[in-house]
């Protein structure tokens, strides 16, 4: 599917470890160690994003950085573990233990990252806690190296997953509201948008009592 060998990632500290396909087509990874692809260098806390002319055997296309992590406390981490949600949030892993702020991140747990910009100069915030903490679920011992954040298909305002949309639905919703980004479907979030607000309410409203 893709020639990393013929697209500048040849060498062993090049190994890719984490990988995010995009809507528009780009290819997100981070790699082992520090890598050189054309014009751009770094080391793995980045993600960098390949936009292909073509795949296969004979891949082309060219490189740019999509995150930089140095430039948010990542400069000395490994992303091992990489998904990108439709609102932009980052949801990443790494291979080693960290602070970050006042949350303690290991190789099993898995955090979010709210861009306010991406590129060679990536601003932004982390959400407050772990999104996944997988101490809670036995991978203590384990190094999280691929996961996917799935996105629901459709509008849905059955927030609390019992197949109805009822009343604790609303609750979610009422609970959830005025978050602003990084809001997930049980949060109350009906459209997927990141966020929980009147929009979110009207899908309640016009499919109650389904």
């Amino acid at each position: 599917y893709f020639g990393g060998g013929a697209v500048s990632l040849a060498s062993a500290n090049e190994d890719i470890v984490a990988l995010a396909l995009l809507d528009d087509g780009r290819i997100l990874v981070s790699v082992r160690s520090s890598y050189h692809t054309g014009n751009i260098s770094g080391d793995d806390g980045d993600v960098i994003a390949f936009t292909p002319t073509s795949l296969g055997e004979n891949t082309t296309g060219s490189w740019e950085i999509y995150f930089d992590g140095s430039d948010v406390s990542l400069q000395n981490e490994d992303v091992d573990g990489l998904s990108v949600y439709p609102n932009g949030d980052m949801y990443l892993s790494s291979a080693g233990a960290f602070d970050l702020g006042t949350t303690n991140i290991r190789d099993e747990d898995v955090f979010i990252f709210h861009p306010d910009t991406l590129g060679a100069d990536t601003t932004g915030t982390y959400a407050t806690g772990l999104f996944f903490d997988g101490t809670l679920f036995g991978l203590v011992v384990y190094d999280i190296r691929a996961l996917h954040i799935p996105v629901p298909k459709r509008s849905s305002a059955d927030f609390v997953q019992d197949l109805a949309i009822n009343g604790l639905d609303f609750l979610a919703w009422q609970i959830g509201f005025g978050t602003t980004s990084g809001a997930l479907p049980g949060d109350g979030d009906s459209d997927n948008d990141g966020d929980v607000d009147g929009d979110d309410l009207a899908v309640w409203e016009s499919t109650y009592g389904q």
